[in-house]
């Protein structure tokens, strides 16, 4: 019994599969061929299920053959499905196909019972049909058609209110076929008590099974192929816009349909994420693109998109508000503009977004169309350009600044030498000891600010430079070494990438540009508890990297230069900070701490190497001073 059964379910499948391929082919083979299948399927089934022809096929005492007792199970399946995946009006003329196939039939069934009297020998069992018999079976079968085609009415209702509520797609099928099989066979009990054939709950029981397994494929082909409409209908359209096909002249229907194509392709070929919501602002319809966005949240009973916005200071966008706008809008279009808002999806980043809010009506009721244009990537070349015009900005002011430092620092040098040289000559004559005393204080200040006037020169690039090739990595170790003896509770990590990093430069300038920059790092850890550490990172630049993006050269590799990356766990820095550490004699450290000239120096000293310095910091979370510089065997020009 258990085989036959599987074999009668292999049967159904098979039938079940083969009108699906037909739906999926119906471009290149036309409809014709699915309806055809579907009015055989359907005919089938209204024969199988008169009392004396089941009588013949099954023993009720065993499951019997599922492919003659559940024939009617994929034209219900191939029905559902295209109200689904094309809309009421093609489920309307599936069931206007089915009523003239059955009125066909009947013609040609009178045809035969009014001019034979038809007997014929299956197995062990007689079937004759004598006229007065083939008379009332034509009865049932007139009764059976009628009320089939009357359910066939209700199913879109009973599968669109399923629909609606969030259910499950395969039970949105499974639930209605029951419904429709039950009534079924109800009906053959009242109609003829006398010839009905009871079942046992086993035999149910494996025809429900059967009908969960053809709707699970349902369930797979509609998926697969993206047939599943993201749009809440009126459950009792299907029937009203039946009715309403009467009322209509078919000139009327053809500019509908035209018109009803034109809006779906242009609806479902938009880049734009569309959507129409009710007053609640719940969706009732979207298209692919906003399909493509939201995935399965769109299936979640009323889901507000209002809930995933916001403007671009994190308020949220309340619904009630923006719809009394939109109603009480005076203009004639009735289009509200919301610019610079976020979209929140929860499994995405944040979307940067515009949309237009208009009002619609359909079947009476106030509705809103929303369109949403993502501007994320605009907003993202925005902000590029404008970093890059800000980077232009300090580019050009540090530029100005170094001009304005090297021509002051040139001339103070000059009259500092000639201080130096009246100390010289003062210090070779005799004089009392507190004025050689006195003396020493001002020849220790001159040299102080001799020091200064060369980091000045330095960064405005007039120092002197001693070009020579060196491995930036010994270079970095034997700085690391200079370093290690004043900073004993910071754990100093290196990480050099294992190949020759050679760079042209001058090795004294480079060792205080570093040493300034390890300094710098300790004192923002001074006041640290916990773990201080500062990484040092050497390797080559490559074209991911965001420091590359400020590279002031063009026409060159991101290969062709090395990156050294100092970073700690410090203080951090604000912005507002951060965009004058560049700048001479700019300090945060208290007065007799710091000449604000350490940075400024470095800056100059890379710069003049023919590279650029980035830094990256965030107060409370450290600092990354980021050094490029070009290799050595292929110096950019400026």
């Amino acid at each position: 019994m258990f085989a036959e059964y599987i074999i009668s379910l292999l049967e159904l499948t098979s039938l079940t599969v083969f009108a699906m391929m037909l739906h999926s082919l119906r471009r290149i083979l036309g409809v014709i061929p699915l309806y055809l299948v579907m009015g055989s399927f359907f005919m089938l089934g209204q024969v199988a299920l008169m009392p004396k022809i089941t009588q013949v096929f099954q023993d009720p005492g065993r499951f019997g053959s599922l492919v003659y007792a559940l024939a009617l199970v994929p034209v219900l399946l191939m029905f559902l499905i295209i109200y689904e995946s094309e809309g009421a009006q093609e489920a309307q003329r599936t069931v206007f196909g089915l009523l003239v196939l059955s009125l066909v039939s009947f013609y040609i069934i009178q045809l035969f019972v009014g001019q034979f009297n038809l007997s014929a020998d299956i197995g062990t069992d007689a079937l004759a049909l004598s006229l007065s018999s083939g008379v009332k079976m034509q009865r049932l079968l007139l009764a059976m058609t009628f009320l089939h085609l009357t359910l066939f009415l209700f199913l879109p209702t009973f599968y669109q209110i399923l629909r609606n509520r969030g259910v499950p797609i395969i039970f949105c099928l499974f639930l209605p076929i029951c419904f429709f099989l039950a009534v079924s066979n109800q009906f053959l009990r009242l109609f003829d008590s006398d010839a009905f054939v009871g079942h046992s709950w086993r035999l149910w029981l494996g025809r429900m099974f059967a009908v969960l397994w053809v709707c699970l494929l349902a369930n797979i082909y509609l998926t697969l192929g993206k047939m599943l409409r993201v749009e809440r209908r009126l459950p009792f359209g299907f029937i009203s816009s039946l009715f309403g096909h009467f009322r209509s002249t078919s000139q009327m229907r053809q500019s509908v349909l035209e018109w009803a194509d034109r809006y779906q392709a242009v609806f479902e070929n938009s880049g734009e994420l569309i959507f129409l919501l009710d007053a609640q602002g719940v969706i009732l319809n979207a298209n692919t693109a906003a399909a493509n966005t939201f995935g399965t949240l769109l299936n979640k009973p009323k889901f507000a998109l209002a809930d995933l916005i916001t403007d671009a200071e994190g308020r949220p966008f309340l619904w009630p508000e923006a719809w009394r706008k939109l109603l009480s809008n005076d203009s004639g279009q009735r289009i509200n503009t919301y610019p610079d808002m976020l979209l929140c999806l929860p499994d995405r980043k944040v979307m940067n977004v515009s949309f237009n809010l208009s009002h619609a009506v359909v079947n009476e009721n106030d509705m809103a169309l929303l369109i949403v244009h993502d501007t994320t990537a605009q907003r993202a070349r925005e902000l590029e350009r404008q970093q890059l015009e800000e980077q232009l900005m300090h580019s050009q002011r540090m530029e100005a600044i170094g001009i304005l430092a090297g021509g002051i620092a040139h001339d103070f040098n000059n009259l500092l030498h000639t201080v130096q040289a009246n100390i010289e000559m003062l210090n070779r004559q005799t004089m009392p000891i507190p004025a050689k005393a006195m003396l020493g204080n001002i020849e220790e200040a001159s040299k102080r600010a001799s020091g200064l006037t060369s980091q000045l020169l330095g960064f405005a690039r007039k120092g002197k430079f001693q070009a020579e090739i060196l491995d930036l990595g010994d270079l970095i170790q034997q700085a690391e070494k200079f370093f290690q003896s004043g900073a004993k509770d910071i754990d100093i990590k290196i990480i050099i990438e294992p190949t020759p990093l050679l760079i042209k430069g001058d090795l004294t300038q480079l060792q205080q540009v570093i040493l300034n920059l390890l300094i710098n790092a300790k004192d923002a850890l001074a006041d640290k508890e916990g773990e201080k550490t500062i990484v040092i990172r050497v390797e080559t630049v490559r074209a991911d990297m965001p420091e590359w993006k400020t590279c002031p050269f063009r026409g060159n590799r991101a290969t062709d230069f090395i990156s050294v990356t100092i970073r700690d766990n410090g203080c951090g820095m604000p912005p507002q900070v951060k965009e004058h550490i560049f700048e001479p004699f700019f300090t945060t450290k208290p007065p007799g701490h710091g000449t604000g000239m350490g940075l400024a120096m470095a800056y100059g000293c890379i710069t003049n190497h023919r590279g650029w310095i980035n830094v990256n910091s965030e107060p409370g979370q450290g600092s990354a001073f980021i050094i490029i510089l070009p290799k050595a065997h292929d110096l950019p020009e400026l």
